[in-house]
């Protein structure tokens, strides 16, 4: 009795670490490219829609809080706000080819748009129109020297990133041009 239950948890142990083992050698075998969440859609350069029923967070890096679309209405500002488990501070991605992207809010299902192409234009909540470029974001990811992957937004077609300056609670979401500052970087989390 006491050798099968050993033997059991022996074969078991095994398995289990056959797995691991296996997870390792297909590491290696990607040539060290970057892992991404399961189900994230996300991958090195480019973003695609998540499956995840409750969709993403998009947490700024320098001021630690999270980008939220207030309910439903048309052109409502899209601010930060402390990070939490509300709904309107879930996104998804729709993908639309190579590293363009629509940036959605679960709640009310608009995308976020910057309208015109100066800087500090405010980014505000939009019915999702793919045809419409001020939709589309270019989803670019990079190494943090932290060791964070960590995500910037370039309005379709320029250099115009979204941004969110100061670390204030409700400040509006806003497009300037990128210059690789931390309120440009993004954090992409469940």
């Amino acid at each position: 009795m006491i050798f099968r239950r050993v033997t059991s948890v022996c074969a078991t142990f095994i398995a289990i670490a056959g797995l691991s083992l296996g997870a390792t050698s297909s590491a290696s075998a990607e040539n060290g490219a970057k892992r991404y969440p399961a189900g994230s859609g996300l991958s090195e350069g480019r973003a695609v829609s998540p499956a995840d029923a409750t969709g993403w967070r998009l947490q700024n890096f320098n001021s630690g809080q999270c980008a939220v679309a207030r309910g439903g209405a048309e052109s409502s500002p899209v601010v930060q706000f402390p990070c939490g488990a509300y709904d309107d501070q879930g996104w998804t991605y729709p993908h639309h080819g190579g590293i363009l992207n629509q940036i959605a809010n679960r709640n009310s299902g608009k995308c976020i748009v910057v309208r015109g192409s100066t800087w500090g234009n405010k980014a505000v909540q939009s019915e999702c129109n793919a045809g419409y470029a001020d939709q589309i974001w270019e989803a670019h990811s990079f190494r943090h020297t932290n060791g964070e992957t960590l995500w910037y937004f370039l309005k379709r077609g320029t250099d115009l990133a979204l941004t969110v300056q100061g670390g204030s609670a409700n400040n509006q979401l806003i497009q300037a041009n990128y210059g690789g500052y931390a309120d440009q970087w993004w954090r992409v989390a469940v």
